[in-house]
């Protein structure tokens, strides 16, 4: 009920501030469990993928946030997973897993902070992290991909690729060389949507 609430105060500005054209619209996963990936260049990219996605998305937030009280209780009324960035996070990667598992969606930012610089509308780095969940809870993926930098007033655009899993890796053994094959896979669906 909050997130619907949340959703409707969040949008109405958001449409106003940053209005973006979605392609791809029919992308959306609508049922089950699924794992929205996409590129990272302002904190409203948050804001525009939960306005604009028809299920209740539960992001990854780095563990900094959840120090300050307000953005903890917000945080949690949104199911986010605290995240420690810079390390193999283990809890957080069991928590994207069980909700997968229950059926729900998350949220990734595979690059792992928010690209000020480099090239719109691409993603440069990736994450391993994100291969581990996904390979882990063989959700579909959903790609995504802001095309440009939000600003205020100026349109932009959301692309929705088609979701894809990772046949042939799942029953690999888990080593680097599978992380990084699921990862450029990720990486090159997400880049395609820019083309």
């Amino acid at each position: 009920m909050f997130y619907i609430f949340a959703k409707i105060i969040t949008m109405i500005p958001i449409l106003i501030l940053a209005p973006t054209r979605v392609k791809g619209y029919r992308h959306w996963w609508r049922r089950g469990a699924g794992i929205i990936v996409c590129n990272h260049r302002s904190i409203l990219d948050i804001f525009i993928l939960a306005g604009y996605s028809p299920r209740l998305i539960c992001y990854l937030a780095k563990s900094e946030l959840f120090k300050i009280k307000i953005f903890a209780v917000v945080l949690r009324w949104l199911h986010a997973v605290p995240v420690n960035r810079g390390t193999a996070d283990i809890t957080a990667i069991k928590k994207c897993i069980s909700l997968t598992s229950a059926g729900k969606v998350i949220g990734i930012f595979p690059e792992g902070t928010t690209k000020n610089n480099g090239v719109e509308g691409r993603i440069e780095v990736m994450k391993q992290g994100v291969a581990l969940i996904a390979l882990k809870s063989k959700a579909p993926i959903i790609p995504a991909l802001i095309k440009k930098k939000p600003r205020l007033f100026r349109f932009n655009t959301l692309m929705i690729g088609e979701p894809f899993t990772l046949d042939g890796l799942y029953e690999k053994r888990l080593s680097s060389e599978t992380l990084e094959a699921a990862a450029n896979e990720i990486f090159n669906r997400i880049n395609a949507l820019s083309e």
